[in-house]
């Protein structure tokens, strides 16, 4: 009790009063800054990583061309995928109009979520292309869609291979 005395006394109400305002905007801004990193982790969380594309290309093999729609942060030409998927071609795509239009081998399409309208451009140019989700924690990473004679996608007008 002596020391709220000894504070009202020595600080004046007008000045007590500028730094509550000052406290409550500080709080505020640190509870936007904090509610915006959370939902930039989630986003983080939600896109494929280097990790989760190479981990695709080791399980389907290296002797396709892999088509990645992943966007900015997650490009074809990753060191990662040169070093551990030497015998994979690796192209980076950002719209329809990357999309190839005949196959000169087996091919693997990556589509990240920003890029789902591109499932039924590949489902219509290349008829038979087998599809997969691939998902993390419940959450849809990705769709991979194959393109292979194997499953009776690519057929002999494609190419050789």
């Amino acid at each position: 009790a002596a020391l709220l005395r000894a504070a009202a006394v020595r600080v004046p109400l007008r000045a007590a009063g500028r730094a509550a305002v000052y406290g409550v905007v500080l709080a505020l801004a640190a509870a936007f800054s904090l509610t915006g990193y959370g939902r930039f982790i989630e986003l983080m969380r939600q896109m494929p990583r280097e990790w989760d594309v190479l981990q695709v290309m080791t399980r389907i093999g290296d002797g396709h061309d892999y088509y990645l729609f992943t966007g900015p942060f997650l490009l074809g030409d990753s060191s990662i995928f040169r070093l551990f998927a030497a015998n994979a071609r690796s192209v980076s795509g950002f719209t329809e109009q990357d999309l190839p239009d005949r196959l000169s081998r087996d091919a693997v399409f990556i589509i990240q979520g920003d890029f789902r309208g591109l499932g039924s451009a590949i489902s219509e140019r290349f008829p038979g292309a087998s599809r997969e989700v691939v998902e993390d924690e419940g959450r849809r990473q990705m769709v991979v869609y194959e393109c292979s004679r194997a499953n009776g996608c690519r057929t002999a007008l494609d190419g050789p291979g």
